[in-house]
Parts: structure tokens; C-alpha cells; sequence
């Protein structure tokens, strides 16, 4: 008959201690659950098995210590702490420890999230407002990528790569992409030097009656932010090299 699919029992095992589901194990290695399900039956694995039996009291015990050197730690970092012991615990475990043991500091961490509120997006017509901001994880290869997107189309009207994030070298791409798509009526960026040259065309284009260089923080410019940025800075970034 066909050979059946290698799936070793280690690497299962790895999966299923790292709180991988079986359905996602399949979806992994391209096979269904039942394949996955019989692997483990072959190996006499059971997810249950793979687990320790700690005690709570003990449990509890190890996981303050580890908050006393680490306050602010999440159940993600225990999980990794313990499972560096080898001592494997279902996050479930984990999380209920964490709140016995430390019910007042799980409140503080959630009350000190940061988290952005979003409000409900609204563009009236296409060029009514671009986003413009810049990408500087590759700023240690002296890349800096600039992108600008339209709000309402959420066309992109430029995405370049660069040696530099001066001013000059965000306007130039700027005016590239007015020249094929015209002048936006409003312009969305962070409070960076590199923009004051966008800042200043916009005003004397314009006018200075109205909003038309808006600034704010990177992590409020929605639009650009819901670019995928990584793609197209990876594709960008690619051509560049090759130049």
C-alpha cells in the first residue's frame, strides 16, 4: 500500500508540549487529524501523558519564585522558564497559578497595557487624505524605506527605498507620486524631521486655512500601519540590493 506519512514522534512531541493543537499540527505538515491522531496512537502518545503531574502547591511555589526575580513576566515567559526546567505544564495551569499567587499584579500589568484605541475610519473620496511614514528596520544596512497610501482607495502611492531619511529624500518620492496622481488634499504623518519638506509643500500648495499636514504619532497612522509593510519592504528592499 502507500507509505504513510513521516511525521517522527519527537517532533510531535516538541508540538504538542509547546501547546500546538493536533488540528494545527495537521495544517502544518499538510495532513488531516485523523493521520496525526494515529501517529500518536502508534507511539503511545497521549497529550495528557507528555504533561507532569506537578502538585498546585508546588507549582505555585515555582512560579513565584520566578515572579520575584521577575515581576512583570506573562504566562508565555513562565511557560518558557518552566518548560527550560523541564517541567512541562499546561498554560491553562499556568495562568491559574499565576492568579493565585499573583492576583494583584496581573490586575496592575492589565490596567498598565497601552493599548491604541481605534476609531471608526472615514474618507470621503479618493486623494482626500494620504498617509506618509517610513520603515526603519533596515536602518543598520542603511536602508530606509518610505511608503505613502491613500486613505480612502488605499492605493499606495509610493513605496521607496533609500540610503538616508532626510527631508529631501522623502520629498523627492513624494512629488513622485503627485506628479501621477495629483496633489492630496490633506497629508497624514508622524512629527518627524524627515516630513518637514512635505509639511511645508502642503502648506504653500494649499494654504494655511485648513488641516492640510496633519501630525500625530506613528502608531494612530491607521492606514499606513495596516500596509503590509514587511512584504513590501521586503520586496522593495530586494529590487533595491540588486541595483
Amino acid at each position: 500500500g502507500r507509505r504513510g506519512y513521516l511525521l517522527p514522534a519527537d517532533v510531535l512531541e516538541s508540538f504538542l508540549l509547546a501547546g500546538v493543537s493536533v488540528m494545527d499540527i495537521g495544517r502544518l505538515f499538510g495532513v488531516s487529524e485523523r493521520t496525526v491522531h494515529r501517529r500518536m496512537a502508534e507511539y503511545s502518545m497521549r497529550v495528557s501523558e507528555l504533561f507532569c503531574n506537578t502538585e498546585e502547591d508546588e507549582l505555585d511555589g515555582v512560579v513565584l519564585k520566578i515572579l520575584s526575580y521577575h515581576p512583570n513576566t506573562g504566562y508565555k515567559m513562565i511557560l518558557g522558564y518552566l518548560n527550560a526546567r523541564g517541567i512541562h505544564i499546561q498554560r491553562r495551569r499556568v495562568q491559574e497559578a499565576m492568579y493565585r499567587v499573583d492576583q494583584q499584579g496581573i490586575l496592575m500589568h492589565t490596567f498598565q497595557l497601552c493599548t491604541v484605541r481605534r476609531r471608526r475610519y472615514s474618507v470621503p473620496a479618493p486623494n482626500s487624505l494620504w498617509h506618509i511614514d517610513g520603515n526603519h528596520k533596515l536602518i543598520r544596512c542603511q536602508i530606509v524605506v518610505h511608503g505613502g497610501i491613500d486613505g480612502f482607495s488605499r492605493l499606495i502611492a509610493y513605496l521607496t527605498a533609500a540610503t538616508n531619511n532626510r527631508a529631501t529624500t522623502v520629498l523627492d518620492s513624494f512629488l513622485e507620486a503627485v506628479n501621477t496622481y495629483g496633489v492630496p488634499a490633506r497629508v497624514r504623518s508622524d512629527k518627524g524631521g524627515e516630513n518637514v519638506l512635505v509639511a511645508h509643500f502642503m502648506v504653500s500648495t494649499r494654504g494655511q486655512n485648513r488641516n492640510y499636514h496633519i501630525t500625530g504619532r506613528s502608531a494612530h497612522n491607521q492606514r499606513y500601519l495596516n500596509l503590509t509593510v514587511i512584504d513590501c519592504s521586503y520586496s522593495v528592499s530586494l529590487s533595491y540590493c540588486r541595483r
